[in-house]
């Protein structure tokens, strides 16, 4: 296995990262992709290579959110590519250009496009559930891995580390894996799942545990 970050994030290969909502299971991938975009240090140890990566974010503003997150950290900014959605060119002219919502059923081609014309080691899709395509539904195993199955396989072929981002359902006395939202198979085609959550011997509530 080849690491990006080693031990957490492997290429060619799903990472889920899961947990609560605002515990900073965004923060945390933009601050990745900073790294990455400028060969940056982790910090356990080791450096991280250098590339470009690609962030598909639908719950966080680019202007006021990701792009001082990513500021902030000190990425390269010329490495960091944000997908907003798909145009379809329909005419020659602006005109008849029509943009629509990326999906992975759909439009897993142009992401693999993408990723050797930017030369990306590193895609975050935050929430995963949200980009699997409308006809999906993400409580059904089968339906979930017929779309995970090729995202997977496309990892593979480009070396990419896939950073999958959900959100954490509301059981509880199962096994950590079995609190994924949606399907097990978030949990089950992902090489690792890491979780997000607050560190209990943390007074100030600030400090967060992966």
């Amino acid at each position: 296995i080849t690491w990006l970050w080693k031990g957490r994030f492997a290429r060619g290969k799903s990472t889920l990262l899961m947990g609560d909502p605002g515990l900073g299971k965004s923060l945390l991938s933009h601050w990745m992709a900073a790294q990455v975009s400028r060969g940056g240090e982790w910090p356990d140890g080791g450096s991280c290579e250098p590339g470009a990566a690609i962030l598909f974010t639908i719950e966080d503003g680019l202007a006021d959110t990701v792009s001082p997150r990513l500021l902030a950290a000190g990425a390269d900014m010329r490495r960091v590519f944000a997908v907003q959605g798909v145009v379809d060119n329909k005419d020659d002219d602006e005109a008849g250009q029509m943009e629509r919502m990326f999906t992975l059923s759909d439009h897993l081609g142009l992401l693999e496009t993408a990723i050797r014309e930017t030369g990306a080691i590193f895609v975050a899709i935050d929430p995963i559930s949200a980009y699997l395509g409308p006809d999906v539904n993400s409580h059904n195993e089968a339906e979930v891995r017929q779309v995970l199955g090729p995202l997977s396989l496309m990892a593979e072929r480009t070396g990419v580390a896939l950073c999958l981002i959900c959100h954490l359902n509301k059981g509880t006395g199962v096994q950590a894996l079995y609190r994924a939202g949606g399907s097990i198979a978030f949990g089950a085609v992902s090489r690792l799942v890491l979780g997000v959550a607050p560190d209990p011997n943390d007074d100030a509530g600030r400090r967060r545990l992966l």
